[in-house]
């Protein structure tokens, strides 16, 4: 049998479908449902960042439209709880009567962590759903997604004595960095070190390296496999994804291949197709310059290094709202600065669709709290001040400013 990896996917990503994409039969699709699919009337539920949602009046039919036989949908992410338990529930049903299954969220925790079990052509793979702690986190008895926790490396030992294959299906990262930051790649060779044969990542909303590590195959992100062209039409390597094909037989991974897939955007049509030969020779290029510093510790180090330093420098200070000492020729600019980003708090706070209103402090707990519970942001803050405040050696270089250049031109006035 075949399975088939893909990575973030919006249910409202599609006007007209053209489908040039096919597989073999019995071939299984797993992916990232970004978008929960609810009525329009659902409130949103508060938390810092975005609310999206997908369109039922966009019926795509995902077995037809990728050529297989079963879909699977991993609902532990960071959308999936936009709209509470109530939305989280309807987004079940909906994939139900899709003939799609769901794993990774559910309406209480218990249920959330468990594991889908798939069994075609006498052959059983259990897939787990998770992801970073973040807002509609299930814990205690409470409904939601569920976490990467310290007791996933036991259940997979568990799942691993009664199935032929575990995947983790893990939605984390930093996003929009084409690196996994240091602590994330232990973790994902550690889900490896447990048992899981491979480790299908999603989150960066671009793609990421991926890694043959011991006895399974690591893919940190996947990329965007569907989504409206023209929410990221700015941003570099935000269309086109990897498509990796898994071959199995008697239980095994005999063999697996990669393609890659462009999200394009024209006459009104959102079309997802294969990556010409053009294309896939600088996706090769662009993989391999992802790929290389996996194996090479230091230089990954590095890599971070100037990676969570700009983003600190770009972002995160300015969220965090460190108090610096400004001298006098700067309170001026320090003050119109304060005003603006006051404004912006408030805006952001009454952009929450809530019955109501919410005060600036409101907003900000929402967003610190998110800052350092999500492990992707908490560690970028730690790096880049560790670096900064000569807490580590400092391994950035020429090389590194050059690659995160490159890599993440949006960076460059940030070093």
């Amino acid at each position: 049998m075949k399975v088939v990896l893909g990575g973030d996917l919006w249910h409202n990503a599609l006007i007209d479908i053209e489908n040039a994409l096919e597989f073999r039969q019995k071939s299984l699709l797993i992916a990232n449902l970004e978008t929960p699919v609810v009525q329009h009337t659902e409130v949103k539920r508060q938390k810092a960042g975005p609310h999206i949602k997908g369109d039922k009046a966009v019926d795509i039919k995902y077995k037809d439209f990728f050529c297989v036989d079963e879909v699977c949908l991993n609902l532990s992410n960071n959308h999936s709880m936009d709209f509470g338990l109530k939305g989280l529930e309807e987004t079940i049903d909906y994939c139900a009567s899709q003939g799609v299954s769901t794993f990774g969220a559910d309406v209480n925790s218990r249920s959330a962590r468990q594991p889908l079990i798939v069994e075609r052509d006498g052959i059983t793979i259990g897939i787990f759903g998770r992801c970073e702690k973040q807002f509609g986190s299930a814990f205690n008895k409470r409904g939601g997604v569920a976490t990467v926790d310290p007791t996933i490396y036991e259940r997979i030992r568990q799942l691993e004595q009664k199935v032929d294959l575990v995947i983790v299906s893990l939605h984390g990262g930093s996003e929009l960095s084409p690196w996994p930051f240091p602590a994330w790649r232990d973790r994902c060779r550690a889900l490896v070190d447990a048992g899981a044969s491979v480790v299908h990542g999603h989150h960066a909303h671009i793609p990421q390296g991926y890694e043959s590590y011991r006895q399974g195959l690591i893919f940190y992100g996947l990329g965007n496999l569907l989504t409206p062209p023209g929410r990221w039409k700015d941003t570099p390597n935000a269309l086109w994804s990897i498509l990796p094909v898994l071959t199995i037989e008697s239980g095994k991974i005999t063999s697996w291949a990669l393609r890659t897939t462009v999200i394009d955007d024209s006459n009104d049509q959102t079309l997802l197709r294969d990556a010409t030969e053009n294309e896939w020779e600088a996706h090769k290029r662009y993989l391999s310059t992802c790929n290389e510093p996996l194996a090479e510790p230091e230089r990954l180090d590095a890599l971070w290094q100037e990676v969570s330093v700009r983003l600190y420098q770009q972002t995160y200070k300015n969220w965090l709202d460190f108090r610096h000492k400004k001298n006098s020729k700067k309170s001026i600019t320090g003050l119109l600065f304060r005003i603006g980003r006051r404004l912006l708090d408030w805006i952001n706070s009454t952009r929450q669709g809530e019955k109501r209103f919410l005060g600036v402090n409101d907003w900000r707990k929402r967003l610190w709290f998110h800052l350092f519970a999500c492990e992707s942001h908490r560690e970028a803050i730690s790096y880049a001040l560790g670096v900064l405040c000569g807490e580590y050696n400092d391994l950035r270089s020429d090389e590194t400013k050059e690659a995160v250049d490159k890599m993440m031109p949006w960076t460059k006035n940030y070093g």
